[in-house]
């Protein structure tokens, strides 16, 4: 289903109406509370670290894997094997 040109319209106009009112309520905010939702997002940073560090555990059981299956692979490539195990 594609969007009609009204609806690409209708999604900006309202995208344009969000930005304006993001704008104005930072515009009302006190120091204190754009102070407090700075130090809630430099606290949060933490959780970030967590799933880059996730992430590089997850690659690396990927390599390894791979490496197994290559060998398996290798290893099985004269004999009749009709499955293979499941690539990641």
């Amino acid at each position: 289903m594609s969007t009609t040109p009204e609806q690409a319209r209708g999604y900006l106009t309202g995208l344009a109406r969000a930005n304006a009112f993001e704008i104005e309520e930072l515009r009302r905010a006190s120091i204190e509370l754009k102070l407090r939702q700075i130090w809630s997002l430099m606290t949060s940073a933490a959780l970030f670290e967590d799933e880059a560090q996730r992430e590089a555990a997850a690659n690396q059981v990927r390599e390894r894997w791979l490496r197994l299956y290559e060998t398996w692979r290798r290893e099985t490539a004269g004999t009749a094997q009709t499955s293979a195990p499941p690539p990641c």
